[in-house]
């Protein structure tokens, strides 16, 4: 017996290229989803979307949170960043030199969390591309978003830290 709990939203920006590339990516995703699932009882999936507007930049944050019934549901975070119309995408924006100064910043950020771990943050903000694929912009700067286990243990969530465009620009 399939017992599937799937809610599925995803954005609609208007633009057809952004929009099929958005839900592309989420049908994959479900696809995935129900192969690896397939024939256990109570799972769900369910993907949120949050729309971050900043200037000429718009972001789209897209939560997917799968539960299969273990010890508690698991939150991913995935970032689709765009620029006119050009989904932008964190090698675009800086070299590696550059990301191991951010990756510096954050890492002191991280380290003054009460609930801070040094060894999931060394891991989880070493500077390459992968750890710092899903950020928006503000005008207060940059927001890089670590998922769940990245820099931090399950309870802390999804931890955003911001990275000021003053940092960027020294």
């Amino acid at each position: 017996m399939e017992n599937f709990y799937i809610k599925y939203d995803y954005p609609v920006t208007g633009n057809s290229q952004l929009d099929e590339e958005m839900k592309g990516q989420l049908d994959d995703e479900v696809n995935q989803f129900l192969e690896e699932f397939h024939g256990e009882e109570c799972c769900r999936i369910i993907f949120d979307c949050v729309e971050k507007k900043f200037e000429d930049c718009v972001t789209y944050i897209i939560y997917k949170t799968i539960d299969t019934n273990g010890a508690h549901p698991s939150t991913l975070v995935e970032t689709f960043t765009y620029y006119h119309n050009r989904k932008l995408t964190i090698d675009m924006l800086f070299s590696l030199p550059i990301l191991s100064n951010i990756s510096n910043y954050v890492k002191k950020e991280l380290l003054k969390r009460p609930d801070a771990i040094s060894e999931m943050i060394e891991e989880g903000t070493k500077p390459n591309y992968a750890n710092y694929r899903n950020f928006y912009f503000t005008e207060n700067g940059i927001v890089f978003l670590f998922e769940q286990y990245q820099v931090a243990p399950y309870s802390s969530g999804i931890i955003e830290v911001v990275v000021p465009y003053s940092f960027l620009n020294s």
